[in-house]
């Protein structure tokens, strides 16, 4: 039996209001000044207001282009079994995740790359990595990535993932080189990123002394 869960990031920011007090007491007038001792004389002899151009500051034209406030215009969620069971002697697994484009624009999966791929046991070494790219253009509020009949049970059936798919290429794959002792629970995640955007992708990987892979766990996880 596959357990389904749905985690979702909020990015909460808060503007605070400062307030203006002013004196109710009241001040001692100061004397105007004259206004020929104020302004320049002009020609003619008439006393008029100082050039503009005299307060005015010079620049040169530059216009700041602020990058670091550009507003990411790409997010995705994905869909996957976040909790596995492998034999130790199992060498790998793929056909698990699912993409979901939740933003503006279409979401380009050929740059799909997976880094800083870590975990909390010395024993093992695993990666989980791209086994097959797609060319797709994922339009906005719809799905891509190939799913094993399980993996889709857990996922779309379930409808943890209710998108519509527009691809059925994008692959995924675990694969271990060494395993820790049966019996060993495993800790471990990776950083997906898809154009601008990345998510974290937290694993369990439960080591069993014999049988097949089983998906025990499906989650949604959001980019930042």
């Amino acid at each position: 039996m596959v357990v389904v869960a749905y985690v979702s990031g909020t990015i909460g920011g808060a503007l605070g209001c400062g307030s203006v007090t002013s004196s109710s007491h009241p001040m001692d007038a100061a004397p105007m000044p004259d206004a020929r001792d104020t302004a320049p004389v002009l020609d003619g002899g008439d006393a008029g207001p100082a050039d503009a151009r005299d307060a005015a500051p010079i620049t040169d034209g530059a216009v700041d282009p602020r990058p670091d406030a550009a507003t990411p215009t790409r997010s995705f969620d994905v869909g996957y079994i976040n909790e596995l069971s492998f034999p130790f002697n199992f060498t790998g697994v793929s056909e698990f995740m699912i993409i979901v484009n939740r933003g503006p624009a279409a979401l380009n999966l050929a740059t799909a790359a997976l880094d800083a791929i870590e975990d909390d046991s010395p024993d093992v070494v695993w990666t989980l990595a791209v086994d097959m790219l797609s060319t797709t253009s994922l339009p906005a509020g719809h799905a891509g990535g190939l799913l094993s009949q399980e993996a889709n049970i857990a996922l779309v059936v379930s409808g943890l993932v209710s998108e519509p798919l527009a691809d059925n290429t994008l692959n995924f794959r675990i694969s271990f080189s060494e395993f820790p002792p049966v019996g060993t629970d495993i800790h471990a995640q990776a950083t997906l990123r898809i154009d601008d955007a990345s998510v974290v992708l937290p694993f369990t990987i439960h080591v069993t002394a014999s049988g097949t892979v089983t998906l025990d766990h499906a989650a949604r996880v959001g980019s930042r």
